[in-house]
């Protein structure tokens, strides 16, 4: 399956983080992300979901 590749400013709307706490969280390992030639780093979209921790709903 291929990846799918976002650029920061996508992954930190869909966060609801800034690109700066995005930029961290690379740093940190907390975040896949590549270095593209020409096209900046971009982050690999599944990575976000390590970052989601479910709840169970209540009823």
């Amino acid at each position: 399956m291929a990846r799918k590749l976002i650029t920061q400013q996508a992954a930190a709307d869909q966060l609801g983080v800034g690109v700066s706490t995005i930029r961290r969280w690379l740093a940190a390992g907390k975040l896949d992300g590549f270095k593209l030639a020409g096209h900046g780093i971009r982050i690999d979209s599944a990575s976000l979901d390590k970052l989601l921790t479910p709840i169970r709903s209540a009823r």
